[in-house]
């Protein structure tokens, strides 16, 4: 049995034409997908705010129980939530890199699981916490355009051979429904 011309030329533009097709399907799913998620990253990296003392330090390690150092100095800032939609986000407290890389004497760090802190937003007193390795401080969804007060507090909880701390408070943030 001998297949026409005829045929193998229309089977052969079907072909081609399928192969375009899936080609042209693919690209615009991958653009589509690689545009996304540019634009979730660049509204992530816009829509938080923090104002007010985001630096923090403790400059001696006297160790203090939790009644006197919920009295030590209070670091007050402000999470600003400039979206238009809800914004899942954490903050953290870190090293201030600056200080540490530019430390001109001889330089005594405190270790981290001696930091007790205290955090305070709105009329809510968060429990009092050793600081961990995550550095973790909170973590929350703050409504579009919300301003959320905080108040910040840190002392020494126990011995180390440490002397100093000096921190920065960072957030991070998701776009929720954007």
């Amino acid at each position: 049995m001998k297949i026409s011309s005829r045929f193998k030329v229309t089977f052969f533009c079907c072909l081609v034409t399928g192969l375009f097709l899936v080609l042209i399907g693919s690209s615009y799913s991958l653009v589509t997908d690689i545009q996304t998620g540019a634009i979730d990253a660049e509204l992530v990296n816009v829509s938080l705010k923090l104002t007010g003392s985001t630096n923090v330090e403790i400059s001696n390690n006297q160790v203090v129980s939790d009644l006197d150092g919920m009295r030590e100095k209070q670091y007050t800032f402000e999470l600003v939530n400039q979206e238009k939609h809800d914004v899942s986000y954490t903050l953290y407290l870190q090293n201030n890199e600056d200080v540490f890389q530019n430390c001109t004497t001889p330089c005594s760090f405190l270790e981290d699981t001696v930091i007790r802190y205290s955090l305070r937003h709105d009329d809510t007193i968060l429990p009092t916490l050793n600081l961990d390795s995550s550095r973790i401080i909170d973590s929350g969804v703050i409504k579009a355009g919300e301003t959320i007060p905080y108040s910040l507090t840190l002392w020494v909880s126990a011995e180390d051979d440490g002397t100093m701390f000096y921190g920065t408070i960072t957030a991070t943030g998701i776009v929720m429904g954007g």
